[in-house]
């Protein structure tokens, strides 16, 4: 059988590793989300309000739009329709047609982390963020 001592002098060394792999990970997302636009508190940030960003945000692409049989679309309603079904096809950002809240990390969509639904407002102005308003 082989002689497996361990070689004279391996462990006679010692290293000592600061590592903090929480506060390393909260400084990814941090800079993450300071890279999104997003607006949050440093103390108070959690794993979760980065998913909860992130999921809201909506890949700026081209895309078809698909119309329900039923669809209608009231009068008052119609050019601010027409502005964002441009913004869908041309593949704009559509974050403007999106709940103000929506570059805050802490706000909690709750039609969107329930049902997997983005709702976007109808209207052609704007307020002083760019924001189409309600």
């Amino acid at each position: 059988m082989k002689n497996n001592k361990i070689l004279p002098g391996l462990l006679s060394y010692t290293y000592e590793v600061d590592i903090d792999m929480k506060n390393d990970w909260n400084k990814i997302l941090n800079k993450r989300v300071e890279n999104m636009g997003y607006k949050y508190d440093k103390k108070n940030f959690q794993t979760i309000d980065y998913f909860k960003a992130v999921k809201r945000l909506i890949p700026i692409k081209p895309r078809n739009i698909l119309y329900s049989k039923e669809f209608t679309c009231p009068g008052e309603c119609k050019n601010g329709l027409s502005l964002i079904e441009n913004a869908i096809k041309n593949g704009d950002n559509l974050t403007p047609f999106m709940n103000k809240q929506i570059r805050n990390s802490k706000y909690n969509d709750l039609l969107l982390n329930d049902w997997g639904i983005y709702h976007f407002h109808l209207n052609i102005r704007k307020d002083k963020n760019g924001v189409i308003k309600r």
